[in-house]
């Protein structure tokens, strides 16, 4: 039997706990057994969330206890809430039942360090889940071969970790080929603050780009920048968003600059799997990524987009696309769209690491 922890999240005009909801609702689809925790109360106080973690996540790994039988397998979603809890409990259980736990990583904060990085306290809660914690699994999914180089660099042995690939986007949304536009245009989605997406706010306030439209969609854009080649759309429920989005290409970029990507968000592209590119392929869009990121080569080994070092001229490069090699981006990119969206490369890694019967 698989079990996983399943955590009550609440649907919110951002895609924050897409990727994690996305793996609970595959994982339900593959008959795994549920141990539930309620949502964690981001927006209450310090206090209450410390009596949240002890008066639901206790009692969760005690169930989790109580259920569970020996050589059965249980999935946790890295990182998990309640680190302190987690690293007594996990091997605790491994102990008494003689099972396994298998890891999928969403981020690791000892990598990406925040985009102003980490506080005294986020640091230590951080040693403790990438350091000691993650350490305790018997098996890691992470997100492509990067990461597990960097894994291994840290120590872990590489025969227990295993590659997703891409993160799957569930979406009813069903995208068709479609032509490049008359103007050249560019989709980011996410988040739109100034502190974490400078870069948004140097490109369209660059004058080499003049005549680049700029499609932005989420939240935290300061709206004074908004103007005839940078229109502002909104916030929409993740699940929805595919089926909005319009421009040529969605960008795949972080950091403070255009020339490069840079600072710790943009450094963090070297080693993941940003749901943002999950999100516009799953919509049908060829992408343009940073050509040192992790996910470039599977943007050109699966033709679905252009790699480049940086934004200076993403204008003349988008206008330069002939229509018959996008017309290719495109229905490269609605084809790889149906395997995100029926979460096949969730299922193949869970056949990989034992959670599945191959």
């Amino acid at each position: 039997m698989v079990y996983y922890i399943g955590i009550k999240e609440k649907e919110t005009l951002n895609a924050l706990g897409k990727a994690p909801a996305d793996i609970n609702r595959i994982c339900r689809h593959l008959g795994f057994k549920k141990i539930a925790v309620s949502a964690f109360p981001a927006d209450r106080s310090f206090f209450y969330k410390k009596l949240w973690l002890v008066f639901s996540y206790i009692p969760m790994w005690i169930s989790l206890l109580v259920k569970i039988k020996k050589d059965d397998k249980v999935l946790i979603q890295h990182p998990v809430h309640g680190v302190r809890i987690a690293v007594f409990a996990v091997p605790a259980i491994k102990r008494i039942k003689k099972c396994e736990f298998i890891v999928l990583i969403h981020d690791l904060e000892s990598i990406r360090l925040g985009a102003n990085g980490l506080s005294r306290s986020d640091k230590k809660r951080t040693d403790i889940a990438d350091g000691q914690l993650l350490r305790m699994y018997d098996k890691l999914i992470c997100h492509n071969e990067k990461m597990q180089i960097k894994l291994v660099e840290k120590g872990f042995n590489k025969s227990i970790i295993y590659t997703l690939g891409i993160f799957d986007y569930l979406t009813p949304f069903k995208p068709s080929v479609g032509n490049k536009g008359k103007n050249p245009s560019v989709v980011i989605a996410g988040n739109l603050q100034r502190e974490k997406s400078e870069y948004i706010y140097r490109l369209i306030s660059d004058n080499i780009n003049t005549g680049l439209m700029v499609n932005l969609y989420g939240k935290g854009f300061d709206k004074e920048f908004e103007s005839k080649y940078c229109i502002y759309h909104g916030s929409f429920i993740a699940d929805d968003l595919p089926g909005r989005l319009s421009g040529d290409f969605g960008l795949v970029w972080d950091g403070t600059a255009i020339d490069t990507c840079t600072g710790n968000t943009g450094e963090y592209l070297r080693y993941n799997n940003p749901h943002k590119l999950s999100l516009y392929i799953a919509a049908g869009i060829p992408v343009i990524i940073w050509d040192k990121a992790a996910m470039a080569d599977f943007v050109k080994e699966n033709g679905i987009g252009i790699t480049v070092s940086g934004l200076e001229d993403l204008y003349m490069i988008i206008k330069n696309i002939s229509d018959e090699r996008y017309r290719e981006m495109s229905e490269n990119a609605v084809l790889l769209s149906k395997r995100i969206r029926n979460g096949r490369y969730t299922r193949d890694v869970f056949k990989a690491c034992g959670l599945l019967e191959i």
